[in-house]
């Protein structure tokens, strides 16, 4: 594990900490092509339920699980006729408060840090991913944000010291997915109206989940979590790996980058192991092990074409494997459960991803 030390986090505090702007919490995203009287009956259980998460949380203490909850429950009050603008407020001002009475907790921190907007006036992003460097110095994925950040405000020494770290540190861990399962519990603790089988399979269609039998409190809660939460706006930025690792590099930089690589390409989601191996393929051209990595992309590459088209998902089992296996295990381990395997040979159809394969980095 690497220590976060007094120069990085003095860096960091000069470093302009709004790379991209993070996407405020979403109203309830619409069913496709549902039948009038269904959407009619979920409008209605959604005001239902919105109804009910409000008066749960007028009734809660002022910890910081209560704040961690509004915060989080904020995309499904949506229906009690809140803007975009005060949803959005109502989350920023709850993860404030749930950072200021557990800033020592490493999830609520990565939340702030990814999900708070940089302009925000109610949670800072910044103050997120310095707690972070402390919490969770031997994450790569946490210095690689920190890179990203520095990148974008062009300070190439605060860059390359936290690019150094993400290559000494011990995993990648992007913690995606933690934000519904957070969620996901907090839902498994309030109370939910009685809803039709109707409802749960438009609630499943939404979740892009299969059809199945009607869902358990339980599974209701893991549904609604993967509809309401956005744990997309958890992943740390990937630029590091394309702009600030391209050839040529000189000797430092290229074994930070080369080190960085590898604990991406062994991350916890398909993305990062595809940045990871990909960048991996470019630096390790000309050596004995650029096969290795050709064939660990090609294994990557199917593994991205064979879950799509959506929905890949038989139901809440799989989301329960994505948070207890990680990304890339629970895809295995469906694919495998469905009988889909790679193909003897298989390549990608395009081209130049062929020619990456087979024949390695071109110039």
């Amino acid at each position: 594990m690497v220590e976060a030390g007094s120069s990085a986090a003095a860096a960091f505090a000069r470093v302009d900490v709004s790379p991209r702007p993070a996407a405020p919490p979403a109203a309830a995203p619409a069913i496709s092509s549902p039948a009038p009287a269904d959407s009619v009956a979920l409008e209605k259980w959604n005001a239902e339920l919105a109804d009910a998460l409000s008066k749960w949380l007028a009734s809660r203490g002022g910890d910081a699980d209560s704040a961690l909850a509004e915060a989080l429950l904020a995309p499904l009050l949506a229906a009690d006729g809140s803007t975009r603008e005060e949803i959005a407020e109502r989350f920023e001002t709850a993860l404030g408060d749930a950072a200021r009475l557990r800033p020592d907790d490493p999830d609520i921190a990565w939340l702030e840090a990814m999900r708070c907007p940089p302009a925000s006036k109610n949670c800072d992003r910044a103050s997120g991913l310095q707690r972070l460097m402390h919490l969770d110095p031997g994450n790569a994925a946490v210095w690689l944000e920190a890179a990203e950040r520095a990148l974008q405000d062009d300070y190439m020494a605060a860059f390359d010291e936290y690019l150094h770290l993400a290559a000494q540190s011990s995993d990648y861990h992007s913690r995606y997915g933690k934000g519904t399962e957070l969620l996901a519990g907090i839902l498994g603790s309030a109370p939910l109206p009685a809803r039709s089988p109707q409802i749960d399979q438009a609630l499943r269609k939404m979740a892009g989940l299969g059809p199945g039998p009607v869902l358990s409190d339980a599974d209701l809660a893991i549904v609604l979590a993967t509809i309401h939460d956005h744990s997309i706006l958890d992943l740390p930025a990937l630029g590091p790996m394309y702009r600030g690792c391209r050839l040529p590099l000189p000797a430092s930089r290229r074994r930070d980058c080369t080190g960085a690589a590898v604990r991406m390409a062994e991350g916890d989601t398909l993305l990062a192991q595809l940045f990871g191996i990909s960048k991996m393929v470019t630096l390790s051209a000309g050596t004995p092990a650029n096969r290795h990595w050709r064939e660990r992309l090609r294994q990557a590459q199917w593994m991205s074409s064979a879950r799509t088209p959506r929905p890949v998902r038989a139901g809440p089992d799989y989301v329960r494997d994505l948070w207890q296996l990680g990304e890339v295990p629970a895809l295995q381990t469906w694919l495998k459960a469905n009988n889909h395997a790679m193909p003897p040979g298989w390549l990608p159809d395009d081209p130049r991803e062929r020619d990456r394969i087979t024949l390695g980095p071109s110039g």
